[in-house]
């Protein structure tokens, strides 16, 4: 399984989510690029409740930052119990990333 990020063909940035322009440099020249969901926990916070109704039996939710093996670092939600340094893998369900 691989994930889709869009790649500035500019400045060689990796970006995710899809924007118009490049965050790093602001060119529009943007490709996709496919990529092992492979990575390393940098950070998470856990939310015990949610103001949005599709969350409210899910909680408490908790919200990872994964620096990718390919560079990119992502935002995904998880529902189990993570640690700084961990090695995680990413997974598309319901247009939501999520550890797996």
């Amino acid at each position: 399984m691989s994930l889709c990020l869009q790649v500035c063909q500019n400045c060689g940035a990796q970006q995710y989510p899809r924007r118009d322009i490049c965050h790093n440099c602001l060119s529009t020249e943007l490709h996709d690029d496919w990529v092992a969901p492979e990575g390393t926990l940098l950070s998470w916070t856990r939310g015990h409740f949610s103001v949005l109704p599709e969350f409210k039996d899910k909680t408490p939710l908790i919200l990872a930052r994964v620096k990718l093996r390919e560079g990119a670092v992502v935002l995904a939600l998880s529902n189990k119990e993570v640690s700084v340094g961990e090695d995680v893998s990413v997974d598309v369900q319901d247009a939501l990333l999520t550890l797996t």
